[in-house]
């Protein structure tokens, strides 16, 4: 499913106007589905507010796989 309607799926059930189960018959997708991207959207909403230390921490992570992968 595309990014911008998983955000909209998430941002519909965090509006609180309708139960979960409701919002997946709706959309017809698992409640589980739901439940897996509104626990990703909230975990990594500081990216909303901290774009660049995230951007900086993904580099980091990106320059330590690459020192990893050489090291093999």
């Amino acid at each position: 499913m595309p990014l911008n309607i998983k955000i909209r799926i998430v941002l519909e059930l965090l509006e609180g106007d309708a139960r979960i189960n409701q919002i997946a018959s709706k959309h017809n997708i698992t409640v589980k589905s739901i439940q897996n991207w509104k626990k990703q959207f909230l975990e990594n909403a500081f990216l909303a507010f901290d774009v660049a230390g995230a951007t900086k921490t993904y580099k980091d992570e990106i320059e330590e796989l690459k020192a990893d992968r050489s090291q093999a």
